[in-house]
């Protein structure tokens, strides 16, 4: 082999073992340097991975209980007994606390089948905002304030976002998980395990949560198209009187009678007025909805079955309004102590 022959080999024996090692190295190629993976906006997704990552409650009745009073304030927290619970749910609570800090709900209800459309699974999310609670509480008695906190500002986050897009049944589920991470915050706050720079942090969020929690004005109109569309689908079923009772759970009334143009006309009006009421004052949404009840109760009983109690939810719209100025006014107290 002549000498012009072996400097060709060498060369290309060189440039061989530098493409190797630049594969080796693991250098990128410039398409995977460019590479980016989709990143959602929509908590609601995740959400439904917090679902199923949650581990089934334990049976035992005793530890249902303590769970349910630690959750609610009660009683103080069992390391021996709730700690394993919590390890079992802890990549749940965790993917949902990130969930949270995304900007977008969207549930994907398919509204347009009315009553039989499937829901989120509620029950799950009560259950995931308690553990949360607990998760704070867990935190607390190991001493880490900030972390606890910040899990229970995660709470009030995700309560806020449970009825976007959604009836009144996702804003009454909401209400139930923002009371129990307000309340968690707010014995903390008394406690006085919240430092300046944390109870300034609670007050600003909290501050930002609207008086009432939510808009229950459209959770109400979410539940209204709701409600129209069970009444269209029942009069355009073959067997009207079935399907009032499959979607109704119990027996017609007697003389059943289908919901004329008119009566619908009139129901539609006092749903409005129902949906306006929740955009005033509570004081001043009981007195008007004490003058709609009685109207609502004589319409069709083939139409009144499926109306929520207007007055109980604007008494959950109290309870809101009350736990949320406590909070605010608790903090404000421990901070002029120590100022």
């Amino acid at each position: 082999m002549d000498i012009s022959t072996r400097k060709k080999l060498a060369g290309l024996t060189m440039m061989f073992v530098v493409g190797i090692t630049a594969l080796c190295s693991g250098t990128p190629s410039a398409s995977a340097q460019e590479f980016k993976p989709p990143v959602t906006r929509n908590s609601a997704l995740r959400y439904w991975i917090a679902f199923s990552l949650m581990q089934d409650p334990p049976a035992n009745k005793e530890t249902a209980e303590l769970l349910n009073q630690v959750a609610s304030g009660k009683a103080e927290w069992n390391e021996e007994k709730l700690g394993p619970i919590i390890d079992a749910n802890r990549t749940a609570i965790l993917t949902m606390q990130r969930a949270t800090r995304l900007p977008e709900c969207d549930w994907g209800v398919e509204m347009e089948l009315g009553p039989a459309a499937p829901i989120p699974p509620y029950a799950k999310a009560r259950v995931l905002g308690n553990l949360n609670v607990l998760y704070g509480m867990r935190e607390a008695a190991h001493h880490d304030m900030k972390g606890a906190a910040e899990t229970w500002l995660a709470g009030v986050r995700f309560a806020e976002q449970m009825p976007h897009g959604m009836s009144l049944i996702g804003t009454v589920v909401g209400q139930t998980v923002l009371l129990a991470n307000l309340r968690a915050l707010d014995a903390e706050a008394v406690r006085g395990g919240l430092d300046e720079n944390l109870r300034a942090q609670v007050a600003k969020a909290v501050r930002a949560v609207p008086e009432y929690g939510f808009d229950w004005s459209e959770g109400w109109r979410f539940e209204t198209y709701v409600m129209e569309l069970a009444m269209k689908k029942m009069r355009e079923a073959p067997d009207p009187k079935e399907w009032y009772t499959e979607a109704s759970g119990q027996a017609p009334p007697s003389p059943f009678v289908l919901p004329t143009t008119t009566e619908l006309r009139e129901f539609q009006q006092l749903m409005d007025e129902v949906a306006e009421a929740y955009s005033l004052p509570y004081p001043a949404a009981k007195e008007k909805l004490a003058g709609i009840e009685p109207q609502i109760a004589r319409l069709n009983p083939a139409i009144t079955w499926i109306i929520p109690n207007p007055s109980r939810s604007n008494e959950r719209r109290a309870e809101v309004q009350a736990e949320r100025g406590k909070l605010l006014e608790d903090l404000a107290k421990v901070s002029a102590k120590a100022s």
